[in-house]
């Protein structure tokens, strides 16, 4: 009797010491208090793994509509300095590359005196005077030999001196000078005959 009871007591006793350790077997899911939960996914970081403030996405906060009529007021937060630094580049690149530029560069309408458009031009101007381009018959629209690629071309100070060839005109030469309204003025040699003509801005 008092063996039995003796083995009963250190049964109970046993059960009571592995009584803990099923408890713990029973939630091995969750981490140690002392290293905390895991983050929860965002919209940003859906996998949960962390991420340095500098890499998340900065989403405005909400708060009244911005109108048209509010000009002084705008929908997105502030540019941040990489922004900042980013567009000034940009800028910074742009400005360079106009300063390569010479003042031919772009599109041109070839006018006689009275104003009628004879030609278009559109031309590249490095600063070194070496112009290039290419040129379109305004008076023969739709025609498949009214544009071609010009020849000859150079800028020597406010001279500006063009040659290109048409099938229609054959040889068309141009010399012409810089106007102070912008214009530059001068003679076209075109099928023999010279006449009176200015080249214009677009």
């Amino acid at each position: 009797m008092l063996f039995a009871a003796t083995l009963g007591g250190a049964a109970q006793a046993q059960a009571t010491a592995d009584a803990p350790l099923a408890a713990a077997e029973g939630t091995d899911t969750q981490e140690p208090a002392e290293f905390g939960a895991p983050p929860a996914p965002t919209s940003y970081n859906p996998s949960g793994a962390y991420t340095p403030s500098w890499e998340r996405p900065v989403f405005p906060e909400g708060g009244a509509p911005v109108f048209l009529d509010q000009p002084g007021r705008s929908p997105e937060p502030p540019a941040s300095y990489l922004d900042q630094a980013y567009e000034a580049r940009l800028r910074s690149s742009f400005l360079s590359a106009q300063g390569l530029k010479g003042p031919l560069e772009g599109g041109w309408t070839l006018r006689d005196a009275g104003g009628k458009q004879l030609y278009d031009l559109q031309l590249v101007d490095s600063a070194s005077g070496v112009v290039d381009g290419a040129w379109r018959d305004l008076r023969r629209a739709g025609a498949s030999d009214a544009s071609g690629l010009i020849v000859g071309a150079s800028r020597t100070g406010a001279r500006f001196d063009l040659r290109f060839y048409s099938a229609a005109t054959g040889s068309v030469t141009a010399a012409l000078t810089a106007t102070a309204d912008g214009r530059w003025a001068g003679e076209l040699m075109e099928q023999g005959r010279e006449r009176a003509v200015y080249l214009q801005r677009n």
